[in-house]
This record gives structure tokens, C-alpha cells and sequence, in this order.
């Protein structure tokens, strides 16, 4: 918009022409009465930058984020009424953190404000361990992965009590994972483990089980002479006789013939998984030899047991 200006001039000598001549200035450039303003909103939350511009019609409004301007966007909403420019973002999420400007044109000039915008994350958990199968004596670790805006901070618990990092658990907390590492697996690390991770937003937590796999504390193929009646706690059968009794579990083999000799094996399973044992009896004659510690029993019956671990 301009301002006209008109100036009159008689020209010399007197009775010459009269010519006159106009000049345009400029209208009042843009300028801002009130600013946009630094925000730090929640993931998932409302972001809104506004500003107030006076100036001469007519007036621009243009956004821009860091090095590039904002195009029609429908997660993005913008207006511009009664000389309040407004950029509106109805839900944030990480990639709109950044710093914004608004700029404020017209013919006579041009003005523009920024602001940033910071979206921060409350704590998840994107990755962890469900269930750990663990065998006594050998290390484990259990790790989960979180995200989150910072300060992180993160904590172990197990039976309600919060672990600390000590020689048979070490705590370690790098590039966003948190693992809990058991040097040497013992029957008391079986269990269930709280994970919990914090910022100043909110916190979440899960749950991790640590399962002892079945194991063999030893391979005991005993060969037991008995004439006694086999006890009515062993599970029915004709020849083979099958008893458990705590973590002992024995096939008693009545009237031994020569086809009994071979390899007997012995499973153990939980929900953890699986294991098994095996060794080789060898009949001959009345005498029942067993290979593994070579020894000789006169007997008509014998005991084949393995017994796991606690």
C-alpha cells in the first residue's frame, strides 16, 4: 500500500506549463507486538506457537521449521485472524521437536519470530527378556531396551526389594539397555524380576522369569538285591517297576534275563525344558554288571536310578 504525496511546480519563465509530479512512499512494515515462545510439551499432547503482527495490509504469514518452510499439512493446523498468526499441533510426537519460525511479510517490509519446540517421552519398554532358562553355575543376563526422554533412571527388583549392583549381580545400564548380570546361577536367582524404568514424566515397569532348567546332580545306576515285595507305591506294571520319590526316580527290574540288558535313559522335563541321562546294564548269567563303576551284585532284581538337582 502506498502513500501519495503530490508537488506543484510553476515553471520559469512565468506563462510556461504547470507540471506536477507524485511520489509514492510506502505503507508501515510488519512488526511483532507479541512473539512466539519456547515449549516443551508431552509426547501425544497439544503443541501451539502465537503470535500477534501489526503492520499495513496486505499481510503474509508464512511457517517454517529449521531450515524448511511448512506445507499444507493435515496434522498440522495453521491460521491467521485479526492479526494473530497460529500454528497449532493437535497431537506431538518425537519428529516435530525442533525450532520454528514465523515470518511476517507485506510490500513495505517484512519480520519474523522463533521459538523451539521440545517433545518429550515418557519411559517405555521396547524390548525385554519374557522367560530366561537358566542352568545352575552358568551366567545369565537379563536385559531390557527402553527409550524415553532423559534423565532415565532404572531399577531391578526381585521378591519386593530392589537389587543392588554387587559381585553376584552386577547392574549395568548402556545405550538404553539395562542388564542385570548373574555371574554364576544359584537355585535362589529362579524367580520373578521387576524391571522399572522413570524419567520425570511417568514410569512403567515388566515383569522377566528366570526358570531353572532340569539338571542331573548325578548318574547313580544302582543295583539293589531285594527279595522283599515291591512296595504298593510303585506305579503298576509286569516286569519294569517305576517309583519317584522327591528328585529320585528309579525303574526296578524284577526276575533280570538277558533281554533286560541294553541302555535305560532317563528324561526329565518342566516348563523349562528338558534333559536326559543314560547308561548300559549288562546281564550275565545270575551276575548283573554295572558298567559304570564296575560293579558285581548276585541278585534276581535290580534298580536303575538318576537323580536331579533341586
Amino acid at each position: 500500500m502506498c502513500k501519495y504525496l503530490w508537488m506543484v511546480a510553476v515553471q520559469v519563465p512565468p506563462g510556461g506549463n504547470i507540471k506536477s509530479e507524485a511520489f509514492c512512499t510506502p505503507g508501515e512494515p510488519p512488526s511483532f507486538t507479541k512473539t512466539i515462545e519456547n515449549s516443551v510439551i508431552v509426547l501425544g499432547k497439544m503443541a501451539e506457537f502465537q503470535c500477534v503482527v501489526v503492520g499495513s495490509p496486505t499481510l503474509s504469514v508464512q511457517w517454517q521449521k529449521d531450515d524448511s518452510w511448512i506445507m499444507e499439512d493435515p496434522k498440522i493446523e495453521r491460521t491467521f485472524e485479526n492479526n494473530v498468526a497460529t500454528l497449532r499441533i493437535p497431537a506431538c510426537n518425537a519428529i516435530y521437536s525442533g525450532r520454528y519460525t514465523c515470518q511476517v511479510a507485506n510490500e513495505a517490509g517484512q519480520d519474523k519470530c522463533s521459538a523451539s519446540l521440545t517433545v518429550q517421552e515418557p519411559p517405555q519398554i521396547i524390548e525385554k527378556s519374557e522367560v530366561i532358562k537358566v542352568t545352575v553355575g552358568d551366567p545369565v543376563s537379563l536385559d531390557c531396551k527402553v527409550k524415553g526422554s532423559s534423565e532415565l533412571r532404572v531399577k531391578w527388583m526381585k521378591d519386593g526389594k530392589e537389587l543392588q549392583s554387587i559381585r553376584q549381580h552386577k547392574l549395568v545400564f548402556e545405550n538404553n539397555i539395562s542388564s542385570l548380570k548373574i555371574q554364576a546361577a544359584q537355585k535362589t536367582d529362579e524367580g520373578e524380576y521387576v524391571f522399572e524404568v522413570a524419567n520425570h514424566i511417568s514410569s512403567c515397569c515388566c515383569q522377566v522369569k528366570v526358570v531353572k532348567m532340569p539338571t542331573f546332580n548325578d548318574l547313580l545306576l544302582v543295583l539293589l538285591v531285594t527279595d522283599q515285595v515291591i512296595p504298593p507305591s510303585f506305579i503298576n506294571g509286569v516286569k519294569h517297576k517305576l517309583i519317584q520319590q522327591d528328585n529320585s526316580v528309579s525303574v526296578e527290574i524284577e526276575q533280570l534275563e538277558k533281554s533286560d540288558a541294553g541302555t535305560y535313559s532317563c528324561k526329565l522335563t518342566n516348563s523349562a525344558g528338558s534333559c536326559d541321562c543314560s547308561g548300559f546294564l549288562t546281564v550275565k548269567g545270575q551276575t548283573v554288571w554295572l558298567i559304570a563303576g564296575s560293579i558285581r551284585w548276585w541278585a534276581r532284581a535290580a534298580r536303575l536310578r538318576c537323580i536331579s538337582l533341586e
